[in-house]
């Protein structure tokens, strides 16, 4: 399994162990219903959570992301569906645990659970937050990390949400005395996740805090300077030479609908002297005849951080306003993968503007933008370059 997708796992695995309504669902059903309902609840849960995996792929959450009522409406829908499930278990409490495991619907506890997981503003939360930090490949990839992705969410709720349905299992006889007080603790719990997790995941969305990426690299990288003071300067050694690059781009980035448009470049890459960093040059003459841009990579062995500045032959990629050279984007690798970040202005909007470099393979390594219009909280790629190296 690649690196990044145990950060995944461990990503997942923390939400997964909140107690939230999910957990909630699969204990009242495990206590109420008997062995078929845990295995029912189980499944209808682990189901929805492969419908998330399926909506952040597609870019659902993107969409709920650009149009928040979509959001406020799903939780407000969860929290109710939440509240009239508890509120069914709380009337219940004069039925005995023989009545309620006769009476099992295991495909209504499915249908519930599948319900229960899909209008869970906490799993959406997840989604918006985290899903797009996986899912950073072109097309050509986009189908084995969704497919890797849903295999370790479906593992890990099968395995956490099933130890708690068979804890609630073996503790059934010993509460047989008491359903009449579980039923109405097994509904007000739920009542209660509901609840507070639709407060917490409406109050969250609200404030929507911005992250100082800035700050948390540079804590980063000062852990890092410590052991290796020049960690890092070697970072971009894997570009030197010439390249043939596939490129995919949208022609107007700013705009949802803007048409995408497919060229080649030809990049060759030197490094500076005295380690100070390197520069690449980029043309394309079936794309733009005559015209070139650079990038210019410096290297602060001070903080560990590469910053990129862009440069082209139209206005040497100076802010004519300051006579200043343009904000660059900012960052470092971790595990074959750089992420840059910077702030910028396109086509009048103002926005968050990441590079990202995968050099896992160094024979094909790749290159993305993306942009952000919400403080980094979401990303929408605009631009894939795959390389593939010139050989002389």
């Amino acid at each position: 399994m690649a690196s990044d997708l145990w950060w995944y796992f461990l990503a997942v695995l923390a939400v997964i162990l909140l107690p939230g309504m999910d957990m909630a669902y699969v204990l009242a059903s495990s206590v109420s219903a008997g062995r078929r309902g845990a295995v029912a609840a189980v499944a209808g849960i682990a189901s929805g959570g492969i419908v998330h995996v399926a909506a952040g792929a597609s870019g659902i959450a993107a969409l709920m992301t650009l149009f928040p009522s979509l959001y406020h409406w799903l939780l407000a829908a969860g929290t109710a569906y939440l509240v009239w499930i508890g509120w069914s278990i709380y009337r219940s409490a004069g039925t005995t645990p023989a009545d309620a495991t006769a009476s099992v619907d295991a495909a209504a506890i499915y249908r519930r659970g599948v319900t229960t997981c899909l209008l869970n503003p906490k799993a959406y939360a997840f989604t918006f937050a985290i899903f797009p930090a996986f899912v950073r490949a072109d097309s050509g990839e986009l189908l084995a990390r969704t497919a890797a992705i849903a295999a370790i969410t479906l593992a890990t709720q099968v395995v956490v949400y099933g130890a708690v349905a068979a804890l609630a299992v073996r503790s059934r006889s010993f509460l047989a005395a008491r359903q009449s007080t579980l039923a109405r603790t097994m509904g007000a719990l739920l009542i209660g996740a509901a609840l507070v997790t639709a407060t917490q995941a409406w109050s969250a969305d609200a404030k929507t805090p911005t992250i100082n990426t800035g700050t948390i690299m540079n804590d980063i990288a000062a852990a890092q300077r410590k052991s290796d003071p020049d960690a890092g300067r070697a970072d971009f050694d894997f570009e030197i030479g010439d390249w043939l690059v596939e490129n995919r781009r949208m022609t107007k980035p700013v705009e949802a609908d803007s048409p995408w448009e497919s060229f080649r470049s030809v990049v060759h890459m030197e490094k500076l002297p005295g380690g100070i960093g390197n520069f690449d040059t980029f043309v394309a003459p079936e794309w733009r005849p005559g015209w070139m841009g650079m990038a210019i990579r410096a290297y602060n062995g001070e903080t560990g951080l590469w910053s990129i500045f862009l440069l082209n032959s139209r206005n040497g990629g100076i802010v004519s306003a300051t006579g200043h050279l343009d904000v660059p984007v900012v960052g470092k690798f971790k595990n074959g993968i750089g992420t840059f970040e910077g702030d910028d202005v396109v086509s009048g909007v103002k926005l968050r503007c990441r590079y990202t470099w995968n050099k896992t393979d160094p024979e094909h390594p790749k290159w993305q933008q993306d942009f952000s219009y919400d403080g980094g909280k979401t990303w929408v790629p605009n631009w894939f370059m795959t390389y593939s190296r010139l050989r002389k």
